[in-house]
């Protein structure tokens, strides 16, 4: 059997590659709807693919320990990755329908960004203290969702703005807000993977 766990999570970070192209494209007015369909085609193909390697590795290598937790966090990461791939083809979409994009969206798109990024690397380089940091920046993605929601349904009540262009804008925030859920579901992977801690609801960092 040639699966081992470093290439279970070779697998996966190829796959936080092609996840993060879509996220950096899915605001960009040049990249067309139909390239960011052709990643998340690959997306969803490695899906399957990393599942089914995690499947074969366990019920062939019958691991423990740590290498037991490794295709464990990988079939976690691997959902979290997909579902980021639909989440950045449905902000392409709403995006590509505004006139223009919000300064309220770009802040919040650069920091769900970031923490997308840091999350991966966090997962690549078993680095648990930025994992935290991760962790810990959700809850700035909340309260810029909760800010743009109530600021543009505002806009759209007084009339200042067209109801499908605020709902759109909504969208995109809530879409983000998601992202950063999913970001933070691989940082604590990331610190299950490597200290056997679930910090999962517990509301605790430094908590092994």
């Amino acid at each position: 059997m040639d699966i081992t766990p470093i290439k279970l999570k070779e697998s996966v970070l190829k796959m936080a590659e092609l996840v993060e192209t879509n996220l950096r494209q899915c605001l960009d007015a040049k990249v067309s709807m139909q390239e960011i369909s052709h990643i998340e085609d690959q997306i969803n193909k490695m899906h399957k693919g990393n599942d089914d390697q995690c499947y074969t590795y366990l019920a062939l290598a019958a691991p423990h320990a740590k290498d037991l937790r490794v295709p464990i966090a990988v079939l976690k990461i691997n959902c979290d990755l997909e579902r980021m791939g639909d989440i950045a083809i449905s902000i392409k979409r709403s995006h590509q329908k505004l006139r223009q994009t919000p300064m309220e969206i770009e802040l919040m798109y650069g920091e769900t960004h970031l923490m997308a990024n840091n999350a991966f690397s966090s997962f690549e380089h078993a680095d648990i203290a930025q994992a935290e940091e991760v962790i810990r920046h959700d809850e700035m993605i909340n309260q810029m969702e909760t800010k743009i929601i109530k600021s543009y349904l505002e806009l759209a009540k007084d009339g200042k703005m067209r109801v499908k262009d605020a709902l759109r804008v909504i969208d995109i925030a809530k879409n983000l807000e998601r992202l950063g859920d999913h970001a933070t579901n691989i940082a604590e992977d990331l610190i299950f993977l490597e200290s056997g801690k679930d910090i999962r609801h517990t509301g605790k960092l430094k908590n092994f």
